[in-house]
């Protein structure tokens, strides 16, 4: 009875973190889509950086994989992983909360 509990802990483990991973994956596809879309534009990208969100006005000048390349007046490019974007502000018009 205690093997069976023990492996049924192990294994509903495994599977959230595997469906954590399938989540992550699929909000970075949507980031990367949405940012492909918005190269050249002036974007607010909202970036979670140790328990604090910032918000970082940029030019997004291209997305390589599963990072983007941004622009902004004091670098000359700089690089954010998808998985640290929350929140893109284009225009007045915000896409996620992931």
């Amino acid at each position: 009875m205690t093997l069976g509990l023990a492996l049924f802990v192990v294994v509903a483990l495994v599977a959230t973190g595997l469906y954590g991973w399938r989540m992550m994956k699929r909000a970075n596809v949507q980031k990367a889509a949405e940012l492909s879309e918005l190269v050249g534009e002036t974007v607010t990208l909202r970036i979670s950086y140790m328990r604090m969100i910032l918000p970082e006005q940029c030019v997004v000048v291209r997305v390589d994989g599963d990072q983007v390349v941004v622009r902004d007046r004091d670098n000359p490019e700089r690089v954010y992983p998808l998985a640290a974007i929350v929140e893109i502000d284009h225009a007045g018009h915000r896409v996620g909360r992931w």
